[in-house]
C-alpha cells in the first residue's frame, strides 16, 4: 500500500482499531455523519466491520490520490476528523473528497471503503492481508468514486469539452470502438439533464484542449493503484470539485487523443509550453487496453500479470514494491486468484522484503508459469536499471516505454512455434536458455528520440546506405534495401500498430518523412555527411509516391515506441531494438520467444540480456526453414 508518511498522514490511534478486528475476509466500512451546525468542514464518521460478499452491507469504494491532486498545487494541509470518537489525521485531499461526498445527495448516505481509514496503516501484517483482498474489494463495490481533487479555473471547460465530445460522437464514430460510441451516447443523454455552468466551447478551440490537458495532468492518473481500482470496478463516477462525469467519457476522450492525429497536437511543444510537464491523457485508454486484453486472455494469470506490469510502467508508486503488489488484484478477475494465492512468492509482504526481492520473485513466478518468454521482451537494458538486478528481471521503477512495446507480439513467431527450453537457477539469479545465434550487430544508428529531435543522423544513414548496397549485390534495387529499413523502423506495422505487415504504400510515406528530416538539417550537415545524393534519391521516390499515407502518418507510427535504435548485423540483417544495444551484441533466436533476443557477452561464459528486437527477415520462423532441429547449431546461453 501507499507510504502515507511521505504525504503527511494519516495518523491514527491504536484505539481506533482495537475493537474492530478483521477476519480473513473482513473489511471495515466508513459512514459519514451529516454536517453539524457551525462546523461545515468538520468530518465525523463511524467505522464498522463487514464481511466481503455480505449483501446486507453494500458499499462504494473511493479511488483517489493521498497527496496533492494537482501537479501545480501544493498539498492541502492535513486535517483532523473524528472516527468512532477518536481523532485521526488525514491528508487534505482525502478531507476534501469526504466533504464532497457528504454534500452529494446521491452519495451522502452510502457506506464507503477508503483505504487510508479502513486499513490500519501502522500494521504491516494487516496491510499485506488487505492488499490480498483488493480484487474482491473493488469487484464487490456497488460504485467506485474517482476523486480527481478540487476544481480549478480550467475544470469546467475541460469537462464541457468532454461532454460535448460525447454529444457529437457521430462525427467521430469511425475513429472509436463501438463500445465507446454506445457509452458516449448514454452519457450524452444523461448530460442533457446536468448542464454545466459554463458555455460549451468549440472542439477546435486550442484553449479547450489546453483545459483538457490540465485535467489529464492531475496526479490521480499516474497512480499505480488505479490500474486495479478502475479495471475491477462495476461502475465509476468521476468527481472533480463540484463537477461530475462518467468514466466512459474520460476513457473515450483518452482513446481519441491517443490514437488519432490529435495525439500529435496534444503533445506538441506549443501546448506543452502552456501546460508544462507530462500529460497522462493516454492512461484511461491504457487501462481499457489491459481490461480488454484480460477479457480475451486464455493464457492464465502469469500472462495477465506480465501485460499489466509492462503497461503499468508509467504509473507511479511511493513504495516501489507496489508496482507489483498493486496489480495482484487483477489475477482474480483473470480467474487465477486461487492459484496465485498459493504462490508464496506473490504474497504481498511489506515487512522484511526488499524491492529487488519482490521484482525477482515476480519474474521467477511468471517465468515458471508462462508458456512463453514474453517477460524477457520487457527488459530495459542496464542503462535504465536502478539497481544491480539480473538483466532478465525488469526494474519496474523505470517508467520509460522501453523495448518494442507490449502490443503486437502475437503477430510474430521468430522461433517457429518451438517450445521454450528454460532452466531457472533461482539461487544464482541466473537463467539457462537454449538458442540459435544469428550473428553480431555491426552498425548502430542514432536513437529514435535523437532523430525525432532533429539532430543529425549520419549513423542511421550509414545503415540505410549499407542496406541499399547489399540489396544491389543480391540483384535487387534501391527500393529493396530501403524496404528493410522503413519496415524495421515501424516494426512492420501501421494503423496504430494494428496492421502487419505494413501496407506497401508506407514506402512512399517513408520517402516523404525522410525527405523532410533531411531537408530540416542545415545544408552543411548534408554536405558533411554526404547526404546530398540521398536527398535526390528520396526526392525522386516521393514523386511517384501516393499522397496518402504521408510523412505525418509515418511519423505517428514511428513515434509508437521511442527508446529504440536501428541496427544492422554482419550478415546484413536490418533490425531495431533497445537503445542500449551496442556493436558486438549478439542476435539470438530462442525457443519460446516470439521475437529475437539481443544478448551481450560479458565473459566467463556469461551473457546479459539487452532486450527484444525486430529483425527484418527473421520474425516468422525464417531462421529455421528447411532445417532439421538436429542439424542446427544450438547453444546454451547463461544469462546473469
Amino acid at each position: 500500500m501507499r507510504d502515507i508518511t511521505a504525504c503527511g498522514g494519516p495518523q491514527t490511534s491504536p484505539s481506533l482499531y482495537s475493537n474492530l478486528a478483521l477476519g480473513s475476509s473482513d473489511i471495515r466500512l466508513l459512514s459519514l455523519k451529516p454536517s453539524q451546525n457551525g462546523a461545515a468542514d468538520a468530518i465525523v464518521c463511524t467505522l464498522e466491520v463487514a464481511s466481503l460478499g455480505d449483501e446486507r452491507h453494500p458499499y462504494n469504494a473511493l479511488s483517489y490520490t493521498w497527496g496533492s491532486p494537482n501537479v501545480e498545487a501544493p498539498d492541502r494541509p492535513a486535517a483532523l476528523i473524528t472516527c468512532n470518537g477518536v481523532s485521526i489525521r488525514i491528508t487534505g485531499n482525502l478531507h476534501a473528497a469526504l466533504l464532497r461526498i457528504r454534500s452529494s445527495a446521491e452519495l451522502a448516505g452510502a457506506k464507503f471503503w477508503v483505504d487510508a481509514i479502513c486499513i490500519n496503516q501502522d500494521d504491516d501484517r494487516e496491510r499485506s492481508s488487505q492488499v490480498g483482498l483488493m480484487s474482491r474489494i473493488y469487484t464487490s463495490a456497488v460504485l467506485v468514486v474517482v476523486w480527481l481533487g478540487e476544481e480549478d479555473s480550467f475544470t469546467g471547460m475541460a469537462l464541457n469539452v468532454m461532454d460535448q465530445f460525447a454529444a457529437e460522437v457521430d462525427r467521430y464514430e469511425d475513429k472509436l470502438m463501438p463500445h465507446h460510441v454506445r457509452s458516449l451516447r448514454e452519457s450524452a443523454a444523461r448530460q442533457k439533464h446536468q448542464a454545466r455552468t459554463t458555455s460549451a466551447p468549440a472542439l477546435d478551440d486550442p484553449t479547450s484542449w489546453t483545459a483538457v490537458r490540465k485535467l489529464f495532468r492531475r496526479n490521480y492518473f499516474s497512480r499505480a493503484w488505479i490500474i486495479q481500482e478502475v479495471i475491477l470496478a462495476r461502475d465509476i463516477l468521476v468527481l472533480c470539485g463540484s463537477h461530475a462525469t462518467s468514466w466512459a467519457v474520460v476513457q473515450a476522450v483518452s482513446y481519441f487523443l491517443t490514437t488519432t492525429s490529435l495525439a500529435t497536437y496534444f503533445t506538441a511543444a506549443s501546448l506543452r509550453e502552456l501546460v508544462p510537464g507530462p500529460s497522462y491523457h493516454h492512461i484511461p485508454a491504457r487501462l481499457e487496453a489491459i481490461k480488454n486484453w484480460m477479457r480475451r486472455q486464455r493464457g492464465g494469470y502469469a500472462n495477465v500479470l506480465t501485460h499489466a506490469l509492462v503497461r503499468g510502467r508509467h504509473f507511479r508508486a511511493t513504495d516501489p514494491r507496489d508496482k507489483v503488489y498493486a496489480l495482484l488484484g487483477l489475477l482474480g478477475a483473470a480467474g487465477g486468484e486461487e492459484e496465485a494465492s498459493r504462490k508464496e512468492r506473490l504474497r504481498p509482504v511489506y515487512g522484511g522484503r526488499s524491492v529487488e526481492d519482490v521484482y525477482v520473485a515476480a519474474a521467477v513466478q511468471i517465468l515458471e508459469d508462462s508458456e512463453d518468454l514474453m517477460l524477457l521482451y520487457s527488459a530495459e537494458g542496464e542503462a535504465f536499471q536502478y539497481s544491480a538486478l539480473p538483466s532478465w528481471v525488469s526494474d519496474w521503477r523505470c517508467a520509460e516505454t522501453v523495448g518494442l512495446g507490449i502490443t503486437g507480439y502475437h503477430r510474430f513467431d521468430a522461433a517457429a512455434g518451438r517450445p521454450r527450453d528454460l532452466v531457472i537457477r533461482e539461487s544464482e539469479r541466473m537463467l539457462e536458455l537454449k538458442g540459435l545465434k544469428c550473428g553480431e550487430i555491426e552498425l548502430t544508428g542514432e536513437t529514435k528520440q535523437e532523430i525525432a529531435a532533429g539532430r543529425p543522423f549520419p549513423r542511421f544513414m550509414a545503415i540505410l546506405r549499407d542496406s541499399i548496397g547489399r540489396a544491389k549485390e543480391r540483384g535487387g534495387g534501391e527500393e529493396d534495401g530501403i524496404d528493410a529499413v522503413w519496415r524495421s523502423l515501424i516494426t512492420n506495422a501501421n494503423g496504430n500498430q494494428h496492421q502487419c505487415p505494413a501496407e506497401s504504400s508506407y514506402a512512399g510515406a517513408f520517402a516523404h518523412w525522410i525527405s523532410e528530416k533531411l531537408s530540416a538539417l542545415p545544408a552543411p550537415e548534408n554536405d558533411t555527411y554526404g547526404h546530398a545524393d540521398m536527398v535526390a534519391l528520396f526526392r525522386r521516390l516521393k514523386k511517384d509516391a501516393p499522397a496518402a499515407p504521408g510523412a505525418e502518418d509515418f511519423d505517428t507510427t514511428f513515434s509508437y515506441a521511442m527508446r529504440l535504435r536501428l541496427f544492422s548485423t554482419r550478415k546484413g540483417f536490418i533490425g531495431i531494438g533497445s537503445e542500449c544495444l551496442e556493436a558486438g551484441d549478439e542476435v539470438w533466436l530462442v525457443p519460446g520467444s516470439r521475437v529475437p533476443l539481443i544478448f551481450r557477452d560479458v565473459g566467463s561464459g556469461m551473457h546479459r540480456l539487452v532486450g527484444g528486437a525486430y529483425v527484418h527477415g527473421l520474425m516468422h520462423g525464417e531462421g529455421f526453414r528447411g532445417a532439421n532441429d538436429n542439424d542446427l547449431d544450438w547453444s546454451t546461453i547463461l544469462v546473469a
